[in-house]
């Protein structure tokens, strides 16, 4: 039970900074943008492949939330599972406070 409250933890943490990442992306990818536009030597194409970048960096985000939210839920079945069993000495180990005080703060 420890090594899975692991990985779902492992894994909901990932998903979150790579959500974050692709925000991040997003922003400075319409930077780019704006100054490619903004050139005095504009090259269309530069232009349009930049922007096919931004797009993709945009679908990518709902993508990873719901990945998130998959996670999100497993990590709190497992949550669930391990507060069953109290004579379980799982539930006195650190990546069980560590999961429940991560779904605390990221709901």
């Amino acid at each position: 039970m420890e090594k899975q409250l692991k990985i779902s933890l492992g894994s909901c943490k990932r998903l979150l900074k790579e959500t974050a990442v692709y925000e991040k992306e997003c922003v400075a990818q319409e930077g780019r943008i704006e100054k490619l536009r903004a050139a005095a030597e504009r090259d269309d194409h530069m232009i349009a492949k930049q922007v096919e970048v931004l797009e993709e960096s945009r679908r990518m985000i709902p993508d990873t939330q719901k990945r998130y939210e998959v996670a999100r839920q497993h990590l709190e079945s497992l949550v669930a599972e391990a507060r069953k069993n109290p004579e379980d000495t799982d539930v006195l180990t650190q990546a069980f406070s560590e999961a429940e005080e991560f779904l605390k703060t990221n709901k």
